[in-house]
């Protein structure tokens, strides 16, 4: 054999080497999605593996904890997700924008989410139009990491801390929000 040949050969044989490893990888992936225990090992580890960071960008509001973004950004950069910003729409006083989840290793989609702020909103009723329209790109990226990783949550151990974002959180919290409005669904028969 010549050295042109032998070459050849060590590629072919190099690139079957990394295609079988990344069957490999595919039959891991497939299998760690399949299997719940599998599942529920990578949340436990991926809970303790941010826990400490998360924390610190947490806000408490009438004794309960909430993320801020930064804490959801650092969950999913440690779970292989990337957030990517989608459009944005003027509704009204507000706006929506949209946000997207994806695995940084190949760029798939695993969540999709819509965030809103609007004027209408005491916290922003004076704020300027860029800022309303940056924390509706806020509340969507907020929104989509607590879509894919909300079950990492109470997996923590974190006291009193809750899986709504914490840009969802009126000042007051939850407590000025009129329940009496809502009714309570019907039995499904």
């Amino acid at each position: 054999m010549d050295a042109k040949h032998k070459a050849k050969t060590s590629q072919r044989i190099k690139q079957r080497k990394e295609h079988m490893n990344y069957d490999t990888q595919l039959a891991t992936t497939e299998t760690q999605i399949a299997d719940p225990i599998v599942r529920h090992k990578t949340n436990l580890a991926l809970a303790k593996a941010v826990r400490d960071s998360v924390e610190q960008e947490t806000i408490e509001v009438c004794g309960q904890r909430y993320i801020k973004n930064p804490g959801w950004l650092i969950m999913a950069g440690a779970a292989g997700y990337v957030v990517s910003g989608g459009e944005v729409k003027r509704e009204g006083e507000g706006f929506i924008a949209k946000a997207d989840l994806r695995r940084s290793d190949n760029g798939v989609i695993v969540a999709e989410a819509e965030g809103f702020c609007s004027k209408d909103e005491r916290r922003w009723k004076h704020a300027d139009e860029y800022a309303v329209r940056s924390m509706a790109q806020t509340r969507a990226a907020s929104k989509v990491c607590k879509m894919a990783l909300a079950a990492c949550v109470p997996l923590m151990g974190i006291k009193n801390l809750s899986a709504t974002p914490a840009d969802e959180v009126p000042p007051g919290g939850f407590q000025d929000i009129n329940t009496d409005k809502f009714e309570e669904p019907s039995p499904v028969s």
